[in-house]
């Protein structure tokens, strides 16, 4: 049960923080990766080599998301090196830090341009090379949920569009048995979020609110997102499918008393 034997995913935003720790959890269950990543060429390769030690013919990806062709380049040489795709998971994401107050126009669809143009490209490419039965998983965040922080507006945005697109590919790809999810993450201890919440001085405050309000007094871990991603990837999770879960400790439900 819960086996990845065989099959091939692709992993965008795949080297780093929660996107790596996906990445050896699919390996870990029998998939081969197809890592994309956009700028840091040794960090990629260091996770490469770690992925590679359980799944030895696991590839790298160099793609900028924000550039149509090199997207579309992307989907079609995963399918080429692998031999087939049967996963998609949507982790990459990059944004402004303004507030949709203060941002720039030019900003602002930069940040559209990337995170639901990037998402929006690949499925279009991704349409027709995934396998029936295929997956699609996108990392989102239960800031979509509710008002976001200040420096996180711009992309609250762009992950609701990408959580509505969601629920239009379930249906244009249900017929062949293929289902498209999203995770919709809390306060987790990455760069991104350290560097975002860290510009309005917040970070501390934040991680001290979010281990006080979850239902289970804590953060939540890579592995966390990992072991929800993994699941939804198998044979077994084959009727779930238009869904946003929550994998945020319950605090996007708590009181806010």
């Amino acid at each position: 049960m819960f086996s990845l034997e065989n099959k091939a995913a692709l992993i965008a935003g795949g080297t780093r923080g929660v996107g790596l720790e996906i990445s050896l959890t699919l390996a870990k269950m029998g998939a081969t990766m197809a890592l994309n990543y956009a700028h840091n060429d040794e960090a990629a390769a260091r996770a490469l080599k770690q992925v590679q030690s359980i799944a030895p013919k696991s590839v790298l990806l160099k793609a900028d998301l924000e550039d149509e062709e090199q997207t579309r380049s992307m989907v079609r040489r995963a399918a080429i090196e692998l031999g087939r795709l049967d996963i998609f998971i949507m982790n990459a994401v990059s944004t402004t830090t303004k507030s949709l107050l203060t941002v720039k126009p030019h900003s602002f669809w930069r940040t559209m341009a990337m995170n639901v143009g990037g998402f929006l490209i690949s499925i279009q490419e991704l349409a027709g090379m995934i396998a029936d039965g295929g997956r699609i998983v996108l990392i989102s965040g239960n800031t979509t949920l509710r008002y976001p922080t200040p420096t996180t507006e711009v992309l609250g945005v762009a992950k609701a569009a990408m959580e509505s697109i969601v629920r239009s590919l379930a249906f244009a790809l249900g017929p062949r048995g293929i289902t498209v999810n999203g995770l919709g993450l809390g306060l987790y201890d990455t760069e991104s979020s350290r560097y975002a919440l860290g510009l309005e001085g917040s970070y501390d405050e934040r991680v001290r609110i979010t281990c006080q309000r979850t239902a289970l007094k804590r953060m939540g871990k890579a592995s966390d997102v990992a072991g929800a991603a993994g699941f939804l990837c198998t044979e077994e999770a084959g009727y779930i499918t238009g869904q946003m879960i929550m994998v945020d400790g319950g605090i996007s439900i708590a009181s806010p008393q």
